[in-house]
Formats: structure tokens, sequence, C-alpha cells
């Protein structure tokens, strides 16, 4: 049980990481069709971690410690957290590196609740895991094709 526990922490604080890193990079980008991607998946991110908790909190370990508490204390130091960890990078503006590391935290995520399923018995909750980690896929389907379409004239890229 304490390794679903770390594995559901460190789930929740992937999910506020980016939802702050999403945030912060749609307020510097310059191009509108990024600056909604980047608020659409920051509104995502903070739906993730809510409906987690949510989802496991009458599990064994989720009724082993105060997911709530915990998220919202999470909120409170990641902000200062994320500035030092990519400040430089956002400051510089450089929205290739923006991305990439992006499409990393979305796989980093991704893996994280291949990982939480594989702690569960129950069919239901590994089928829960298994539609977040998709949905993070998809994340990173989304952010690779903006990042391929990041040289492109904008009459000339893909929709997203």
């Amino acid at each position: 049980m304490e390794k679903a526990i770390e594995i559901f922490k460190n789930a929740l604080e992937l999910e506020v990481e980016a939802e702050i890193f999403y945030e912060k990079a749609a307020e510097i980008t310059d191009d509108d069709e990024s600056r909604m991607v980047f608020l659409e998946l920051s509104d995502m991110e903070d739906g993730h971690a809510h409906r987690i908790i949510e989802r496991f909190k009458n599990t064994p370990f989720g009724q082993s410690f105060d997911a709530d508490n915990w998220l919202k204390e999470l909120e409170r130091v990641s902000e200062k957290n994320m500035e030092v960890k990519v400040s430089d990078l956002i400051d510089q503006g450089d929205m290739r590196a923006i991305l990439e590391s992006a499409i990393t935290m979305e796989e980093e995520a991704r893996d994280t609740y291949k990982r939480l399923s594989e702690t569960f018995d129950d069919p239901d909750d590994i089928a829960y895991c298994s539609d977040l980690a998709n949905e993070e896929q998809m994340h990173v389907n989304s952010l690779t094709q903006l990042l391929r379409s990041i040289d492109m004239d904008p009459e000339d890229r893909p929709e997203l």
C-alpha cells in the first residue's frame, strides 16, 4: 500500500506542476492558438488532480492519508517550486523548449498512471488509471503536433 500512496502522491504532484506550467506558458506565448492549448491543458490537469482524489478516496491507500489537504498544500508550495524549476525556460520564451518540457511532463504523468494501475486488483481501478494514461498520451500527441507546427506559417498549421 505504501507504494500505491507514493505513486498516487507523485501523480498529484505531476498534475499540479503541469497545471502551473501551462498557466505560465499561456502567459508568455504570442500565439493565440498555443495560448488556447496551454489554457485547456491547464484546466485538464487541475481536473485530473481533483477527479483522482475523489475516485480513490475509498480505496485502502486513499483512506490512509488526507489527499484533499495534501493537494492544497501541494498547490501552495508548487507555485514557488515551479517558478524556480522552470522560470528560466518560461522567461526565455523559447516555445520549442517549453513544448519539449511539456511533452516530457505529460509522458511522465502517463507512465505514472500506468505504474499506479499496477498497484490495483480491482478491474475498475485499473481501467480508470488506464484511461488517465490514455488522456495524458493525447496531451503528448497535441503538444507534439504543436511542436511540429512551430516553424510553419500560421495559415499552414494543421488544426490542433
